[in-house]
């Protein structure tokens, strides 16, 4: 006799398991009436019977289906996500189904796991998911500061009884405080892991410790040194990664910077998406260094024309320049690389700058702060720049690279520009977790 089967495909990236399916569309099996529902269901009972766990799918890939259970007529085969495909199941349940069936045909309607996604550094975004996670990080900043309970607590039920890692190597106010606050706003419980709370680096490997942990949390926030610290992670999580800070990229603070950027100039992210240019400059005055790599690839790809003025001596990471050509090129804006900061504040509509000297090279400070002479941000060069200029600064900030009367000015967005660093950790958590990294269909 001949039996039509259908096989559908679920899996459970959270618990790292593959579920088989197999649903019998004929009655010809020796059907049992279910009286509950008043329809026939194939009686699984001798393959059951008969299967001895585990029962070895794919041997030379120590594949086994490990757990056996049947509901609403439906038999359920479970196994390790990582070790089996549909091509290789289907070969299996032909070899091992019940030798009555002399012909089994089989056809599938198999979803794919989603693929993990971690945010590591603004390039790797298109431009559209970039300008995604700015909108939903204004989103969030409309709920939060409309203070309403239903909205508070629909979201706070997104992460409620999860945990949420941020594993510090390097010390932080904005940071740690966004972070926590996001992951509370959720429902999540944050867990802040500093470098002396846990093994990491001390009597355990990277390797090691991502796997532990992430085994128990939803996501990590990693701030550490190097930028193949956050690759690392990347590479052996299985839960998302946010790169924090790294000495490569800093991709929250790109969020943040953004956002207090559409908001203060009145961008429309309708206009952005259908290429209409706000016709801005954003002029750099510092450091080649993390803040800059990501935020000037975030203007470009919001169409903001970027100029960089560094010491000489201080070049951009070529990789940032060539994607940063190709963005502006995209989005009709134009990038820029001066060592004459005078220049590169020209009719600049937002001047930002950040610390000379970063954390682990203090031991360089005097050298630095003589390489950084003439680039301090004060009146000199902000009187070139558009008489409604705004100025940034993602904090700490020294005496060095901009005055106290630009710093503390009207024109000085710095303090709203740090608290949406809380917006833009939102934001994060909200697609790469919530939404397991799908920017559609976002609720």
């Amino acid at each position: 006799m001949t039996h039509m089967l259908s096989c559908s495909v679920s899996f459970r990236d959270d618990k790292k398991l593959v579920i088989f399916s197999v649903k019998c569309n004929s009655q010809q099996y020796r059907p049992l009436r279910n009286a509950r529902t008043n329809f026939f269901e194939p009686d699984w009972s001798p393959f059951l019977s008969s299967a001895r766990l585990p029962i070895p799918v794919h041997p030379k890939k120590s594949t086994y289906i490990n757990r056996l259970f049947t509901s609403k007529g439906s038999l359920f085969l479970v196994c390790p996500l990582s070790t089996v495909n549909n091509e290789q199941f289907f070969f299996f349940f032909l070899a091992i189904y019940p030798s009555t069936c002399t012909l089994v045909t089989m056809s599938t309607t198999a979803s794919t796991p989603s693929s993990l996604r971690h945010l590591i550094s603004i390039k790797d975004l298109s431009d559209e998911e970039f300008r995604i996670l700015v909108q939903r990080a204004q989103h969030f900043k409309n709920v939060f500061k409309a203070n309403k309970t239903n909205d508070f607590q629909s979201n706070h039920l997104k992460l409620l009884g999860r945990t949420i890692a941020l594993i510090f190597t390097k010390r932080s106010t904005r940071t740690r405080i966004s972070t926590e606050g996001a992951a509370t706003f959720f429902g999540a419980q944050p867990m802040f892991l500093g470098k002396e709370d846990i093994q990491l680096g001390v009597n355990e490997s990277f390797y090691d410790t991502t796997k532990v942990v992430s085994s128990m949390v939803s996501c990590i926030f990693a701030r550490v040194n190097k930028h193949e610290d956050i690759l690392a992670f990347c590479k052996d999580s299985s839960v998302p990664i946010i790169n924090s800070l790294c000495d490569k990229f800093h991709p929250l603070q790109a969020i943040c910077d953004l956002l207090t950027i559409i908001e203060n100039f009145n961008i429309s992210l309708d206009e952005v998406n259908k290429g209409i240019n706000s016709k801005l400059k954003m002029a750099w005055i510092g450091d080649a260094n993390n803040v800059i790599n990501d935020m000037c690839i975030a203007c470009l790809k919001f169409g903001i024309s970027v100029s960089i003025s560094t010491p000489p001596g201080i070049e951009m990471d070529s990789d940032i320049v060539d994607e940063a050509k190709k963005v502006a090129e995209r989005n009709g804006a134009t990038f820029e690389l001066t060592h004459d900061s005078l220049k590169a504040s020209t009719n600049a509509n937002i001047l930002v700058t950040d610390t000379f000297v970063s954390m682990g090279e203090e031991f360089a400070k005097q050298a630095k702060l003589k390489q950084f002479k003439g680039f301090q941000i004060n009146q000199e060069l902000v009187s070139v720049a558009d008489p409604n200029y705004k100025f940034m600064h993602c904090l700490p900030r020294h005496q060095e690279e901009v005055s106290d009367d630009v710093f503390y000015g009207e024109h000085s967005i710095v303090f709203e520009e740090a608290e949406n660093r809380l917006y833009a950790a939102m934001s994060a958590i909200d697609i790469f977790v919530n939404n397991k990294g799908n920017f559609k269909d976002l609720k």
